[in-house]
């Protein structure tokens, strides 16, 4: 099967973009953890039998974190209060559910399936991307997008990035690392380019 996994669903803009734009998945998955903006993208996607999506945050584990928000609304919400853009509040938060993302991968898929992963949570990918390595749930993923937000993240160390942009170059996934150049990155570009509001 053709998969087409989402996290950091947001409103479904990105992932309404790839099912018009690109030649059809057999399923597209979806996880947004803010209920607000899950009830929207829900709402946006409920006549799509290939769509699911679900009110969760993908991780390194099963349970449940603080996502952090800034005093208005949610864009640019994150685990991290080290994140420098969001105007994230440490008494503005919402705990949400988590869970292991690896497992998930070795529990519902097979190594047979094309799975195409986009990943954009705010500074949470380097986690969950290491322990994909770790656990080896990255053999699962054919393709692979992510907004990358380490000139995000305060006191964030740019060798970790680097480091895992070469391990992922090693297993085939031709990343540059760049917030700008990345296949992601572009993509949201050229979606902005055609009036499609694409998260950052």
């Amino acid at each position: 099967m053709r998969i087409y996994i989402d996290l950091g669903l947001w409103h479904g803009d990105l992932m309404q973009r790839i099912i018009e734009k690109f030649p059809p998945f057999d399923q597209y998955i979806g996880f947004e953890a803010l209920p607000n903006i899950f009830a929207f993208a829900e709402k946006r996607f409920k006549e799509n039998k290939r769509v699911k999506i679900y009110q969760k945050a993908a991780w390194i584990s099963d349970g449940q974190m603080k996502i952090y928000k800034d005093m208005g609304e949610t864009k640019g919400s994150s685990f991290f209060l080290s994140k420098t853009t969001g105007n994230l509040k440490k008494n503005k938060f919402t705990m949400v559910e988590t869970f292991d993302f690896s497992k998930y991968l070795q529990s519902n898929f097979s190594k047979d399936d094309w799975i195409t992963l986009k990943i954009n949570i705010e500074g949470a990918e380097y986690d969950l991307v290491e322990h994909m390595i770790e656990t080896c749930s990255i053999d699962y993923i054919n393709q692979l997008f992510c907004a990358w937000h380490y000139h995000k993240l305060a006191g964030f160390p740019y060798g970790r990035h680097i480091k895992l942009i070469k391990k992922l170059n090693s297993l085939g996934f031709p990343l540059k690392g760049s917030k700008q150049k990345d296949p992601y990155n572009l993509m949201r570009k050229d979606f902005s380019n055609r009036n499609i509001r694409i998260p950052v």
